[in-house]
């Protein structure tokens, strides 16, 4: 069924963009993914002129449309690729790149806020550890009192992290945000100082969760468990989205696709977020366990 201008159901969810009601039509078999509308669009067409020009958030509803109709085997019109790219071209006219501009700028500005506060926070915590110094009138005098457990050393490296990633993200930011550099130099820039930001508040996370272990295990053992379970939440917010998104998705493959195609499309989806997400767990941990051995070693 097709209105006016030929478009169909899946057009219009397209058009919206509308992921829950694309995903409800793309797992449905009997909803055709190549009918074209009067101006011989297919709905992949469609969905390329729809993607915002320059840098966008991936996981907006017109990304994930796009890709998972790229992904799995729908087909542009009959253009000519050169005809296609002519037609459906995402380069940006000069209006658009006085707008990247200031966007890349306002982004800059106000992520470089929030680095510069990880940074603080972390630069503090690292000096102020849990349990304290030892007294000037014992040996090793002012070294901290809970050195050399594995905790500890994990606290002390998820500070480190979390102060190392912040810093990077606030150089990043300050050269996304000058105007003397080109473009797409303040492009790569931004999106890397996006990746060390959410690696520094994962860290940020985990260190709070070690450090109020360390203190608190002693005496009130469940209440330190109940704190490390909670202290993750952020990293599970800032994710929220993507883990929707996902289940949604996953679903309409499964019935248009199957099983199979589905499963591996999850694993694959989960196994790129882990490693970008909770790499910081594997250095943390990682290191409190080979800080140990060396330990038990000497």
């Amino acid at each position: 069924m097709q209105d006016n201008d030929g478009n169909t159901a899946l057009h219009l969810a397209i058009k919206a963009p509308m992921l829950q009601i694309f995903c409800s039509l793309y797992g449905n078999k009997e909803v055709h993914l190549t009918l074209t509308n009067n101006k011989e669009e297919t709905p992949i067409d469609l969905s390329r002129n729809c993607l915002p020009r320059g840098m966008y958030y991936h996981w907006n509803n017109e990304k994930r449309i796009y890709a998972t109709l790229a992904l799995f085997g729908t087909n542009h019109n009959g253009l000519r690729w050169d005809q296609f790219e002519e037609k459906y071209s995402r380069h940006l006219t000069p209006e658009d790149k006085v707008k990247e501009a200031e966007k890349v700028k306002d982004s800059s500005q106000i992520l470089g806020i929030g680095s510069v506060l990880i940074a603080t926070v972390a630069f503090g915590a690292t000096f102020a550890v849990p349990g304290g110094f030892i007294a000037d009138d014992h040996t090793n005098r002012g070294t901290p009192t809970l050195a050399g457990r594995y905790t500890f050393d994990a606290f002390m490296m998820a500070n480190a992290l979390a102060f190392i990633c912040s810093i990077i993200a606030t150089v990043g930011l300050m050269f996304s945000g000058t105007s003397m550099v080109n473009m797409k130099s303040r492009q790569i820039n931004l999106y890397a100082s996006v990746f060390f930001m959410s690696s520094s508040l994962t860290s940020l996370s985990v260190a709070f969760a070690t450090g109020v272990y360390m203190v608190l295990a002693p005496v009130a053992h469940a209440t330190a468990m109940a704190i490390c379970v909670l202290s993750p939440l952020a990293v599970l917010y800032r994710n929220s989205e993507f883990l929707l998104k996902v289940i949604i998705l996953a679903r309409s493959l499964y019935l248009r696709m199957g099983i199979i195609w589905a499963l591996k499309w999850l694993a694959m989806m989960m196994v790129k977020r882990i490693l970008l997400e909770l790499w910081p767990f594997v250095v943390i941990f990682g290191w409190a366990a080979i800080a140990q051995k060396i330990r038990n070693h000497l």
